[in-house]
């Protein structure tokens, strides 16, 4: 399969994630496991190689792992994501988690900022560190929820762009 025609398919895949998430708050196992599972089908016959396959999906779901624990994001973001890291290999999952947190962290600024929030957060930030045990009082957030999908799709097409540039 020649690798533009792959790089379509999971555009495909961010699109379909992304106005899933936008609209009902969830992304479809029905999109998310196809994906994985074909990335590391492909990836057995193809230039990838199915190990870089299986490690991309395992860096990929691992990193967005962190984010769930933390509460910061679904269950659904860490399968978008390993079904990227199983489509196009380890560094490349790494590059767009760096940019997809990157616009999600400037996103949410910005929500923050624009909503007249930022003063609250930053006095809560600072209540946490000053404190000798962080863990004595819950923070509530503020802001509401922001589909993640959306920074996830934004990072991973940047980084499809930047491969496609500099011919990765």
């Amino acid at each position: 399969m020649p690798a533009h025609a792959l790089d379509i398919g999971l555009v495909s895949v961010l699109a379909v994630c992304v106005i899933t998430d936008v609209r009902r708050g969830r992304i479809p196992n029905a999109i998310t496991y196809p994906a994985m599972a074909f990335g590391l089908t492909v990836a057995a016959s193809g230039p990838l190689g199915f190990r870089a396959a299986v490690e991309g999906l395992m860096a990929g779901a691992a990193v967005m792992y962190v984010g769930f624990a933390l509460g910061a994001i679904g269950a659904g973001n860490i399968k978008l994501m390993a079904a990227v890291g199983a489509l196009k290999g380890p560094s490349f999952v790494v590059t767009a988690l760096f940019c997809s947190v990157l616009l999600g962290g400037v996103w949410a600024g910005l929500v923050l900022v624009c909503s007249g929030q930022a003063r609250g957060v930053l006095s809560d930030v600072a209540k946490v560190f000053s404190r000798a045990n962080p863990q004595s009082e819950i923070i509530p957030p503020r802001g509401g929820a922001l589909p993640f999908s959306l920074a996830i799709g934004v990072g991973t097409v940047t980084t499809l762009m930047l491969e496609w540039r500099l011919d990765l």
